[in-house]
């Protein structure tokens, strides 16, 4: 029960603190219960039981904390529409609030054992594999609850889980409902098809002015154009910087010496180690002792490996001749200076450490391959360059920020700057761009991201830009380019001219045109076919331009012929014994085209599953039909509450 709560917590805390946290629960109980002070505001009553603004206020802000972790660093708060997440909030609450009136009132609870094991054993509570009570409170504190009401919000995700999962689990599939789910799904069609494009009826169709002129007056809001801006815009961006910079070559002497010093500390070294505790059975003196003879032993051509297996206390690697492996530098500090001082093959004095007494052996010493600088050198210049350009940039940017505020263009700071001033086309507050009339320049990679940022259209739009005619703030469109941008043009929500879009009017009213002329004529000559009698039970109707496609036992998942086979499958299968004037045929109008499909046979083949299929399958149907029934259930439950909100 408990391992099913933990796997499928997903509350609000649950979501946010991504589980932490308790160990002495000590602190749980000195700190006051937020909103028990007589007379605290309301936001809302829900059957009786009052959300107070201070459980409302805390519940905005986690859900903003929520949104800056979402969106990440470069997030603009003032993009948030305040009272939109506030609406959003307090129906959340509401909601929440219902469920857990319902989740009493069939009497779930959740014990203190309950939530204090699912604390002490959620992992991202743990530091080394333990609680740690300094992160615990940092959390908490961070996300503005006490470890009170975090315990409180905590057993309320519980108990919503244990009401989810506990309905979900009376979900019931009968066998006979399963045998008919396995026998509709396995169904196969066999049925011909053709289509046809009305495209091929568009020279015989006449679409006069007045056609056009009608159509256009009956759906001019069709054609109404957005409040749109064109901008001016100055860039920095972090590849044209680094490439006007060229470090000298002292500067990249000094960083190869750098990385050198870095390729020598990299060093390892295969290394054996045979190890002489010190216990109640022999002193240090002795394992010093000992540990010489074995010193000799090996100087001496003896097998290392041999005696490590013989001789060795250390039971993780006697068995594998003593070898620790790979060590570099600080892996193990007491044995260090040994290791990394002795010569390749060499046998070490004893060595004294808190575990014993070892002989240490160094089997191969494995340096990094050191690149010459003439190797390096193109490398280290572009390292050298993204450093250098990083301060510059940050350099430049406050430069840029400093003189475009005041400015009454973007000329004179871009000169400046030795930068250029660029420009969007119109875009409207959505980032949609609107090319002008035959230009048939296309928006590049930087661009297509400046007119889609948020924060760049918020400040195009604002009126210290837009009204004020202003120069924008500096603006990080990402972590490598920032811009100051201006109102080059401005133009009002209108609606586009029957001029400009006669054409695709005219276009559109002889498609629909063509469709409606196709469409009757297809089904006059159905209506014919219907009418005729056959004894020919294959027989397909006559239609002009049709192509026939027939497809045999066909599944309803059938990517060679994917939407007739679709449409194949909605069609009330044949009775038995029809003939072909009554075979079923239907049409289908799918954007431009008619799909005329005869339905030629239904068919079940045997296909025998085994148990273990069969109950995959009737756990899948289970577990949607539940959560269909619990969505009805939470559904049911928020339309009859009384919900008053002051």
């Amino acid at each position: 029960m408990l391992q099913n709560i933990r796997d499928n917590a997903q509350g609000t805390v649950a979501k946010i603190i991504v589980g932490l946290i308790i160990v002495t629960f000590a602190l749980f109980g000195v700190e006051s219960i937020i909103g028990s002070i007589s007379g605290e505001p309301e936001v809302a009553v829900v059957n009786g039981d009052p959300i107070t603004d201070t459980e409302f206020q805390r519940a905005v802000e986690l859900r903003t904390r929520q949104l800056y972790n979402q969106m990440g660093e470069g997030f603009n708060p003032s993009l948030i529409d305040e009272n939109a997440l506030r609406r959003s909030v307090l129906e959340d609450e509401i909601t929440k609030r219902v469920r857990l009136q319902a989740a009493e009132d069939l009497g779930l609870t959740v014990s203190d054992q309950v939530i204090n094991q699912f604390i002490l054993t959620w992992p991202q509570a743990q530091v080394d594999g333990k609680f740690n009570q300094d992160r615990f409170l940092s959390v908490v504190s961070s996300i503005g609850l006490s470890p009170t009401a975090f315990r409180e919000e905590l057993r309320k995700d519980l108990m919503l889980n244990q009401l989810s999962n506990g309905l979900s689990q009376t979900a019931v599939v009968t066998q006979a409902e399963l045998d008919n789910i396995l026998r509709i799904d396995r169904e196969q069609r066999s049925f011909a098809y053709a289509r046809l494009n009305a495209a091929a009826l568009s020279d015989d169709v006449t679409v006069t002015e007045e056609d056009v002129e009608e159509y256009y007056e009956a759906n001019q809001s069709d054609y109404a154009l957005p409040e749109r801006v064109k901008l001016n815009y100055v860039r920095l961006d972090h590849d044209s910087v680094a490439a006007g910079i060229e470090p000298a070559e002292g500067e990249l002497k000094s960083l190869y010496e750098e990385e050198k010093a870095t390729f020598a500390a990299s060093e390892e070294r295969r290394v054996r180690h045979i190890l002489l505790e010190v216990n109640g059975d022999r002193d240090e003196k002795e394992a010093l002792a000992a540990a010489a003879e074995l010193v000799e032993q090996l100087r001496g051509g003896a097998d290392f490996a041999a005696l490590a297996a013989e001789r060795s206390d250390d039971l993780g690697t006697k068995d594998e001749g003593g070898s620790l492996g790979l060590i570099a530098k600080g892996t193990l500090p007491e044995l260090d200076e040994t290791i990394f001082s002795l010569e390749e093959g060499a046998i070490s004095d004893p060595v004294v450490s808190d575990y014993g007494v070892h002989v240490v052996k160094v089997d191969a010493i494995e340096k990094a391959d050191v690149p010459t600088f003439d190797e390096a050198k193109p490398r280290l210049l572009d390292s050298l360059r993204k450093r250098q350009a990083e301060s510059r940039l940050l350099e430049q940017s406050e430069k840029l920020a400093d003189l475009s505020y005041s400015a009454g263009d973007l000329k004179g700071p871009a000169e400046e700057l030795g930068l250029e001033v660029l420009q969007t086309p119109l875009i409207d507050r959505k980032g949609k761009v609107y090319p002008e009339s035959g230009s048939s320049k296309q928006l590049d990679e930087f661009e297509r991201r400046l007119v889609r940022n948020p924060t760049v259209r918020a400040q195009a739009f604002s009126d210290d830009v837009l009204k004020d005619g202003n120069n924008s703030e500096l603006i990080e469109v990402d972590d490598e380019n920032s811009v100051v941008l201006r109102v080059s043009d401005r133009q009002d929500a209108s609606v586009q001219p029957l001029s400009e879009v006669s054409a695709a009017i005219r276009k559109k009213l002889t498609r629909e045109k063509a469709l409606k002329q196709l469409e009757a004529r297809v089904e006059k000559e159905l209506e014919s076919f219907h009418a005729a009698s056959s004894s020919d039970a294959s027989a397909l109707p006559d239609i002009e331009g049709a192509e026939w496609t027939e497809v045999e036992n066909s599944p309803r998942q059938n990517t060679q012929h994917a939407d007739a086979a679709r449409l194949a499958f909605t069609m009330q299968r044949p009775a038995d014994g029809e003939g072909a004037a009554a075979m079923p045929v239907q049409t289908f109008t799918e954007g431009n085209a008619i799909f005329v499909i005869a339905l030629k046979g239904v068919s079940h083949p045997e296909e025998t599953l085994s148990a273990a299929e069969r109950g995959t399958l009737k756990a899948l149907l289970q577990n949607r039909i539940a959560q269909q029934e619990l969505g009805l259930y939470f559904e049911r439950l928020r339309e009859t509450a009384e919900v008053e909100k002051p």
